[in-house]
């Protein structure tokens, strides 16, 4: 999963929606179950957030993606 974030603001959306649905998985809290584990797609998310050229279609679904992400609470 870590590969498909690597994709460029312009051509992430659909990677962002693989990663939304894969955090509505439960297995997907593995991830965080250890200390830190979790950080580095925290910041990559937020860094879709944060870039002024991205789509809004991306700030959007990087929103949601959030969203799903903190839905566990070992997320």
């Amino acid at each position: 999963m870590r590969h498909l974030m690597e994709f460029p603001h312009a051509k992430v959306f659909p990677s962002i929606d693989l990663y939304r649905i894969y955090l509505l998985h439960p297995d997907s809290t593995v991830e965080f179950t250890k200390s830190d584990m979790g950080a580095s797609q925290i910041a990559n998310l937020l860094s879709y957030l944060g870039n002024k050229q991205a789509p809004s279609s991306v700030h959007m679904l990087t929103l949601r993606a959030m969203c799903n992400l903190f839905k566990n609470q070992s997320s």
